[in-house]
This record gives C-alpha cells, sequence and structure tokens, in this order.
C-alpha cells in the first residue's frame, strides 16, 4: 500500500542529504590556502550569518592564523554581534566590533 507521507518524507530526507554542504571535503580541498594564513595579523568579517555550518570554517581560518591574529566583526545591530560572539564563543573570544555606516542602534 502506498503511503504518500512516507514518500514525501522520504523524498525530503533524500533532498536534505544531497543539499548537505560537504564541509569537511571542501576544507580538506582548501588545505592550501588555509596553510598560507600564517601570517594574517588581521581578520575581518563582513556579512556572516554565523550559522552552524560556518563554525568549522571559523574554526579552520582560527586554527590556520597567528595566535596574535585579531579579529573585526561588522554588525548592523547589537543583536547581530550578540549572536556573533555567542556562536563564536570558544573559538574567537576577543572580537572588536565594528558597524555599518548609520546603523548603530
Amino acid at each position: 500500500q502506498w503511503h504518500a507521507k512516507d514518500e514525501i518524507e522520504s523524498t525530503w530526507i533524500h533532498f536534505l542529504k544531497q543539499s548537505e554542504k560537504q564541509t569537511s571535503a571542501i576544507i580538506n580541498w582548501s588545505r592550501s590556502f588555509f596553510e598560507k594564513l600564517s601570517s594574517i595579523e588581521s581578520v575581518i568579517v563582513i556579512g556572516l550569518s554565523c550559522a552552524d555550518v560556518d563554525l568549522p570554517y571559523i574554526r579552520k581560518v582560527k586554527e590556520s592564523v597567528s595566535d596574535s591574529c585579531s579579529w573585526s566583526y561588522y554588525q548592523y545591530n547589537q543583536p547581530s554581534g550578540q549572536a556573533m560572539e555567542k556562536r563564536t564563543a570558544g573559538i574567537i573570544d576577543n572580537w572588536k566590533v565594528l558597524y555599518y555606516p548609520n546603523s548603530h542602534s
């Protein structure tokens, strides 16, 4: 007996698996890029939502740059900056917060 619900669920799961970002493979493929970051003294982040999928990249950049590297984040408003700091706690603990012009609220 055919059940539409089961087929829809199966199709949805298949879609999600196919569209899942292969973060580890991308980082591994980009190894030579990350190896060139050791002399970077400053990282400036602009327009990053910092979703779960972004965290491995942030960790890899953090591992690749010098320990004395400064980190800055442009935020549109206070809640977005707080969200970024919360999501990256334990990875980046020394964010310098910058504001887009005319956006500070």
